[in-house]
């Protein structure tokens, strides 16, 4: 694609509400791994870009794309809030005043669902509606089956200067499987504990699973600007910025360098924050993708 497409900070029912792009094969022409150069450009008029984050899930004809995006209300155990400023309008509140590890919040992942990702890592995110004040709150994720935890994550410390949360990579399912058959469903929980007395209110908006086929976090050293430009070349091996017409450094990979594999469609999903740490939904990036194809000498 080299037109530029505009990319949202959220992906919901609204029609064109997307934060991914797609790679078809058929339109893909190179018989090995193929290095990509995006082109993202801050298009968004009311803030500036902060950090961003972008992973690919790639897959043959004998696999599929697994739900990604899990919405606050699609979950169970809290109480669903109406928000015009929310992924789907909505956004579920939590609620708890115990002082132990407690379970805020599940989402069922099906059979059909956590068969399709075969093992694969991804990084959850997770968007938060509200910002809270507490200092001492403390999440971490799980995986369950059949009521047997399989999975459980290193806790995180909720900071409250941000508008989203980092989990720590996991595996889906957490271990391998043969993908003879289906397998079993699983659940994704969210645990929280909290250190004080008195009642604590978490409001989260959803939670982006972002795959790790290929992924970059670029950490911003200059935040962009409207119009202003970050480049990934992975061919030339080049992360930098363009900004006034002039070649910056503004940000550091963490990882760099994008690529797809002949046989494979794929998708790419991007995560944005601003110069406040939040992560509007409406703010919005444009992307080009270009790719330079290799052949096998023999």
């Amino acid at each position: 694609m080299t037109s530029g497409l505009t990319l949202y900070n959220h992906d919901d029912g609204t029609s064109g509400h997307d934060n991914f792009f797609f790679i078809d094969d058929a339109d893909i022409v190179t018989e090995l791994p193929a290095p990509l150069r995006l082109e993202l450009t801050n298009n968004y008029a009311s803030g500036a870009l902060k950090d961003l984050m972008i992973g690919s899930y790639q897959y043959n004809a004998f696999n599929a794309l697994p739900a990604l995006v899990y919405e606050g209300e699609s979950g169970s155990g809290g109480a669903d809030q109406a928000d015009a400023n929310s992924s789907n309008a909505y956004f579920c509140r939590l609620t708890w005043n115990t002082v132990v590890w407690e379970d805020l919040l599940y989402w069922p992942l099906t059979s059909a669902n956590i068969t399709k990702f075969q093992g694969r890592s991804v990084m959850p995110l997770m968007r938060l509606a509200n910002a809270h004040s507490y200092l001492d709150l403390q999440l971490k994720l799980k995986i369950l089956a059949g009521g047997i935890t399989l999975y459980e994550g290193a806790s995180i410390s909720a900071d409250s200067s941000l508008g989203y949360l980092v989990f720590p990579a996991l595996r889906l399912p957490p271990a391998p499987l043969s993908g003879a058959i289906s397998a079993q469903a699983h659940a994704l929980y969210l645990s929280g504990l909290k250190t004080t007395a008195g009642g604590y209110t978490l409001d989260i908006d959803h939670m982006l699973l972002l795959p790790l086929d290929s992924f970059s976090h670029y950490q911003a050293l200059i935040n962009l600007a409207q119009n202003d430009r970050l480049i990934d070349d992975a061919f030339e091996g080049l992360v930098n910025g363009v900004g006034s017409g002039l070649e910056l450094s503004t940000h550091i990979p963490l990882q760099q360098g994008h690529f797809i594999r002949p046989g494979h469609d794929a998708y790419f999903y991007v995560f944005q924050s601003d110069g406040s740490d939040d992560a509007p939904i409406e703010r919005t990036i444009s992307v080009k993708v270009f790719y330079r194809q290799r052949k096998r000498i023999v």
